[in-house]
């Protein structure tokens, strides 16, 4: 095992946690083999120095606390090179129901009119049909 490679590797991992994804990308950025960068990655992963499934239920839970919604959680990970299955099966199992109606009625009182309320709500993510749904209005009656 390249041990600059693994130094380095762990010096990030110092600083905040990583995506295995995301580490590639540095990595190779930084000019390292993609043998060395599989090599590392997955000894890491091994050691539990890397788990993006417990990142990722993480990442839900302080991202939806943030007052982001689904699709907007959905887009920033994919955009960290998570694939869309494994995001889908997080959501389905992390992503806090409740949490997310009560987010919705906090920020609709951040303004006035219905379809301000409605646009800014799906600008943070979440789903127009609940938005409607929790807000008291049908989808044709706007």
């Amino acid at each position: 095992m390249n041990l600059d490679c693994l130094n380095f590797t762990l010096k990030l991992l110092t600083r905040r946690d990583y995506f295995s994804k995301e580490l590639k990308m540095k990595l190779i950025e930084k000019g390292y083999s993609p043998n060395d960068i599989d090599e590392v990655i997955i000894y890491l992963t091994k050691e539990k120095f890397i788990d993006d499934e417990s990142l990722v239920e993480r990442k839900i839970n302080y991202l939806q606390n943030k007052g982001w919604g689904e699709f907007k959680i959905y887009h920033y990970l994919i955009q960290k090179g998570i694939s869309k299955e494994f995001v889908n099966n997080s959501l389905k199992n992390y992503l806090d129901n409740e949490l997310e109606i009560k987010n919705i009625i906090k920020y609709s009182k951040k303004k006035k009119e219905f379809e301000k309320k409605v646009r800014y709500l799906t600008s943070k993510g979440y789903r127009e049909s609940l938005v409607l749904k929790i807000l008291g209005k049908k989808e044709d009656e706007i």
